[in-house]
Parts: C-alpha cells; sequence; structure tokens
C-alpha cells in the first residue's frame, strides 16, 4: 500500500500522505493552523450534538430519536478516553489493502490532522473552513493516532492505529461521530448503534458531509 511506507516515514521527512480518489476534492485558500490550538473539540462536538436533537416543541422521548443516540440520553456524553492498544501488523495491513487504487499527495505538516486546513480543504458546506474539522481529527489524532488516509470531494477516511477495543469506548466514539458528520462509514449510517459496530469492525473510519 503505497500510503504506509510515507506516513511511517512522517516523523522524519515532514511530509503527511493522503489517497485522493479519481473525483477531484474541492480546495480553496489554506487555513491559518495557528487557530487549531485556541479551538476546543469537546465544545464544538457538544454544540453539533445539541443542534442534532429535538427542540423543546418535539417529542424528545420519540422512539426514533431514542434508539438513534441509544444508549445515551439528550445530553452529550464525555469525550471518548483514549485508547492504548496498538493495530498489528496484519490489522494494518488487511484493512489498507482493501482499498480502491488512488493518487496519493503530500503535505508539509506538523500533524496529520493540520493537512485538511493546510490544503484549503473544502469539503463540508457546514463551515466556513476546515478548521474545525480538522480541529476534531486531532483530538482523534492524541487519542487513537487516528491519522488522515484520504481525503473525498464531499468527505474524509482516517486510519486508527489505536481503534476501539471495548463496546463503551466504541459507543462514546460513536456519540462523537454522530455529531461530527452527516454519514458514516459509507453507508450512510447516522445512528450511535450502527456506528458503534461500525467502529469495531474497522479501524479505518469514513465521513461524508451532504
Amino acid at each position: 500500500m503505497a500510503w504506509a511506507a510515507p506516513s511511517d516515514a512522517q516523523e522524519r521527512t515532514g511530509l503527511v500522505p493522503f489517497l485522493l480518489p479519481d473525483l477531484a476534492a474541492d480546495f480553496g485558500a489554506p487555513a491559518d493552523v495557528a487557530g487549531l490550538d485556541y479551538m476546543d473539540a469537546a465544545q464544538l462536538l457538544e454544540e453539533r450534538w445539541d443542534r442534532e436533537m429535538p427542540s423543546d416543541y418535539e417529542d424528545q422521548d420519540d422512539d426514533g430519536w431514542t434508539a438513534m443516540r441509544a444508549p445515551f440520553s439528550r445530553a452529550f456524553p464525555c469525550l471518548a478516553p483514549a485508547e492504548e492498544q496498538h493495530l498489528g501488523p496484519a490489522q494494518r495491513e488487511q484493512a489498507l489493502s482493501g482499498l480502491p487504487p488512488a493518487h496519493i499527495g503530500l503535505a508539509a505538516a506538523r500533524r496529520s490532522a493540520d493537512v485538511l486546513a493546510l490544503i484549503g480543504w473544502q469539503g463540508s458546506d457546514q463551515f466556513d473552513d476546515a478548521l474545525p474539522i480538522a480541529t476534531v481529527v486531532r483530538s482523534w489524532e492524541d487519542r487513537f493516532w487516528a491519522k488522515l488516509l484520504r481525503v473525498d470531494f464531499a468527505g474524509i477516511q482516517l486510519l486508527a492505529e489505536r481503534s476501539p477495543h471495548t463496546v463503551e469506548t466504541a459507543q462514546r466514539l460513536a456519540a462523537e461521530m454522530f455529531a461530527f458528520c452527516d454519514e458514516y462509514g459509507g453507508q450512510g449510517l447516522h445512528d450511535i448503534p450502527r456506528i458503534t459496530a461500525a467502529l469495531m469492525d474497522s479501524p479505518i473510519w469514513t465521513f461524508w458531509w451532504d
């Protein structure tokens, strides 16, 4: 897999690799990554979670909403704890081997998450720039060693070198992803139980925005 070797050499080269499909992504002016130091992933996700919840004028105990956010209530749960267990080499190779062919890009960046801001990615019309998305990806990079894997025109993929190994951690992480994107997994997933199952099944995380 062409992505793996330059990713492993990132600390030495200062270059972050990312896959690019044939369908070109939308790029604009680079955003100033210095702003990421002043943004808080937990606050951003909680605000987006609150916007997803039914309003006070709607039935908050509706069975559909209860099922979508199970096992959580209306309140945003705190961030998932960091994972300590690394993927084994065979698990990593198996996950990467299933990816389709793609071009590869290289960006000079201190952190993998910063690439989205540095290349001016504009794949989501829910944000003015890539800084909020990069803020959340930074948090996942810290807790789960999640590295930018693929950049698409309306989505991104990450490889989590420390993916969750317990259902409890996966559920709390799934709650973050429920708030983060429109669809998860490349399968239109937008409920916490199914995102949890997908997280337990694969270390490749796929996000999509309409």
